[in-house]
């Protein structure tokens, strides 16, 4: 059973300062937990009910994690959500390397998202086409919000995300590397075209590409409303139209 400080201790991690004080943050849900265990992600402690931990009891006994069961109550406590699952994860925030993004691979740079919801979103989709890194500017939500976590599903266990300075970044880009944005100025995504690998740029919703990394991009393309003439809403949300886009640049890979 957890004491007091314990439970303040787990519940101070849906705050980015402890977060970031503590190296750790936190995993709700047994989907999610099963993910962490399976990839052997770096975990410290699971936190779970006693019915939890004996019908999983096989998956957790060579985690080495600490293994605390918990009070129905007690888990409220400490999750963040409105109806608490019976297990909670606590994880090592790893360490960032200095990763340089190959231009014969596709990566993603995200500018400013804000929304958690889309970037938990946009990080399940790039571990669904196989996109193992994923740079996000200092504007964009931290990845670590239990929020981003939950909307994941469990993808950050198997993709990179690395936390990057524009314009510097891009400075430091290999020369070659093909660099793609979405755009509603850009050609439409359906145009016959080659098979193209590189960074694409996914901005946000309400802004746009920002301008400080508009002289990097070299190549714009856009989602087409469907009748072209018709008066949809100004944009996609911003993991739709990256689903879109990935899904057609993997299809010209031959891999869809």
């Amino acid at each position: 059973m957890p004491g007091k400080n314990k439970i303040q201790h787990f519940s101070s991690l849906h705050q980015k300062k402890y977060r970031l004080l503590h190296q750790q943050f936190i995993a709700e849900g047994h989907k999610i937990v099963l993910e962490i265990i399976r990839q052997a992600y770096p975990c410290t402690h699971i936190l779970a009910s006693s019915s939890w931990f004996e019908a999983n009891k096989k998956l957790v006994q060579n985690t080495g994690a600490a293994l605390i069961t918990c009070t129905v109550q007690e888990i409220k406590k400490i999750s963040n959500l409105e109806a608490p699952q019976e297990v909670i994860a606590v994880c090592t925030i790893p360490e960032q390397q200095q990763i340089v993004p190959l231009k014969d691979e596709l990566s993603l740079y995200l500018d400013k998202i804000s929304d958690p919801g889309n970037l938990g979103t946009l990080i399940r989709l790039a571990d669904w086409f196989g996109i193992r890194q994923v740079f996000a500017c200092e504007q964009t939500v931290d990845w670590t919000n239990p929020k981003v976590i939950q909307a994941s599903m469990g993808a950050f266990t198997r993709v990179q995300v690395n936390r990057v300075v524009a314009p510097t970044f891009f400075e430091q880009v290999p020369r070659g590397t093909l660099v793609m944005a979405a755009d509603l100025q850009g050609e439409s995504i359906y145009q016959p075209g080659n098979a193209m690998q590189g960074i694409l740029i996914i901005g946000s919703e309400a802004h746009g590409i920002s301008t400080e990394i508009r002289p990097y991009v070299n190549t714009y393309m856009h989602i087409p409303r469907y009748p072209a003439d018709s008066q949809a809403g100004e944009s996609l949300n911003a993991a739709v139209a990256a689903a879109l886009i990935i899904g057609e640049l993997r299809r010209r890979l031959g891999l869809a």
